[in-house]
């Protein structure tokens, strides 16, 4: 990268950079998507529906002690 100096500093690139930089950019995206999709195996929504229920079942508890 280049630098010109100034108030106000610009910074350029190659084509050969930006490609290495679009490239690596692309890659970190899908590894991104990866993790976002990578806890839907069945342990996690066994998780989530216990501590759904728990929440539920603590709500109705709280509930009874006012009424």
């Amino acid at each position: 990268m280049k630098a010109t100096s100034g108030k106000n500093q610009t910074m350029s690139m190659s084509k050969e950079e930006f490609a290495g930089l679009d490239a690596t950019l692309s890659k970190n995206d899908a590894e991104i998507i990866q993790q976002n999709w990578g806890d839907q195996q069945n342990e996690d929504r066994w998780s989530r529906l216990l501590g759904l229920l728990a929440g539920v079942g603590f709500f109705v508890f709280v509930a009874l002690l006012f009424f």
